[in-house]
């Protein structure tokens, strides 16, 4: 749409005011001032503004898009700001005398992140960081695979395989079970010690000797909310005092004392 020559200049010095992505678009009813970090609405005694759009990175592969417009300050409905694609900020609704704006959205999947900040994913999501540092922001899993295949979390939990990890919104530090040290979490003993919200304390001892230990130490491990998905034979695991062999992943999830018995009937 073209300007009204009698404006031109005077948008244009106020267009200056703004970012190098400034955009001017006018006609009879409004002006909405556009910058490619997101505009701000456009004041009105009317109707409230309709806030900038936040601009978009140029590859899905950058970490934070455009910060979004805040809505026009007026006394009815200021309108929302939008993020940018990856990483961008919410919008601000209007914020004089009405209703507020709906807020932006944010932005999604594969935005940089590290493990230690791993709330700056958002609800929702997680970061995905091998071995606990640098990563990317990936939603929360929502399947859990049965089959036993051990990995530590940055938590120094041990989850039953990546994807109970994933359920979990962990991200793993290294294959395998979570190894003796100040990073694992251990549970149990005198002290009564809990594991993290959604782990169970595992109570594996070495033989049938150790089931008169009392008050043993365990390991904090997280299993799949359904156990199964072995490899066709019977369990080798057997609780202390039991007289028929139990699934390894029963027994960590109602939190037994247990011991590898290879007598048991395959």
């Amino acid at each position: 749409m073209k300007l009204r020559p009698v404006h031109a200049l005077s948008l244009l010095a106020a267009c200056a005011a703004w970012s190098s992505g400034c955009q001017l678009l006018y006609d009879k009813n409004d002006l909405t001032v556009a910058t490619g970090g997101g505009g701000t609405g456009a004041t009105s005694t009317t109707n409230g503004g309709t806030a900038g759009t936040g601009a978009s990175p140029t590859t899905t592969t950058d970490s934070t898009g455009g910060t979004a417009g805040t809505g026009g300050t007026t006394t009815a409905s200021g309108g929302g700001g939008t993020g940018g694609n990856t990483g961008g900020t919410a919008g601000t609704g209007g914020n004089t005398g009405g209703t507020g704006g709906t807020g932006g959205t944010g932005g999604s999947t594969g935005s940089a992140c590290n493990w230690s900040q791993s709330d700056s994913c958002g609800a929702g999501m997680y970061c995905k960081a091998q071995g606990c540092g640098a990563g990317t922001c990936e939603p929360i899993g929502n399947t859990e695979d049965g089959t036993r295949m051990p990995v530590c979390g940055c938590d120094g939990v041990t989850y039953w395989n990546a994807t109970v990890a994933a359920s979990h919104g962990m991200a793993i530090s290294a294959g395998g079970e979570c190894g003796p040290g100040g990073a694992t979490k251990s549970c149990g003993g005198i002290g009564g010690l809990q594991c993290p919200a959604g782990a169970q304390c595992n109570y594996k001892v070495a033989s049938a000797g150790g089931c008169a230990i009392l008050d043993a130490f365990g390991s904090c491990w997280a299993v799949p909310k359904v156990c199964g998905g072995g490899v066709g034979f019977g369990p080798n695991t057997r609780e202390c005092g039991a007289a028929l062999c139990k699934d390894e992943c029963e027994l960590i999830k109602s939190e037994a004392v247990w011991y590898t018995d290879n007598t048991c009937p395959q």
